[in-house]
């Protein structure tokens, strides 16, 4: 009992601190030159969901899966920085799990919370997480890499030939979603 109530101060404290680190990057960090600006432009020339997909499939084909996500996101979220900075950190939080409990399996659980706690914080990772747009398209790829190296270790772990499926699906999606992990 006395582990489950450590714990869940360890989730509260670590949800609060989450909470206060990025309050200013959800709320007031914006949109970055370049491709950003190009993607709300198109989104006023393609307002519907369908042909907006569509023109992000030609516009990037290397991409199919990126294409679907910006087409399908940009249109409902139009220029609202805000829900794509929650997308974003989202998908880093959810990226830092997996690779958490990887760890965990091939490390250890000391090892494993260590890096979820710098993981967590991007600016101690990547660069390019502040100020653009495009980031949860970024991440995306890192996203299914994440999945797919949990599914490597497993199957390495227990032999199941599902675990194998599942690892070369994701590698396959990550490649698809963003060509520059090839």
């Amino acid at each position: 009992m006395k582990s489950v109530i450590r714990n869940n101060k360890f989730n509260l404290f670590f949800i609060l601190l989450i909470s206060i680190v990025y309050y200013k990057y959800i709320f007031f960090v914006g949109f970055s030159p370049g491709d950003d600006y190009g993607h709300i432009n198109l989104t006023k020339e393609y307002p519907g969901i369908l042909e907006n997909i569509l023109k992000n499939f030609y516009i990037t084909p290397a991409r199919p899966i990126g294409g679907l996500m910006i087409g399908l996101v940009h249109p409902i979220f139009t220029d609202n920085i805000v829900y794509f900075n929650l997308i974003s950190l989202t998908l880093w939080i959810l990226t830092a799990l997996i690779l958490k409990n990887t760890f965990q399996i091939l490390i250890n659980k000391k090892f494993s919370e260590l890096f979820f706690i710098i993981f967590s914080f991007p600016y101690l990772c990547f660069s390019i997480f502040y100020g653009n747009l495009l980031f949860a398209y970024y991440i995306l790829f890192l996203f299914f890499w994440s999945i797919s190296f949990f599914f490597q270790v497993k199957f390495y772990e227990n032999n199941n030939k599902k675990n194998l499926i599942l690892y070369c699906f994701f590698v396959f999606f990550g490649m698809i979603e963003f060509e520059l992990i090839i």
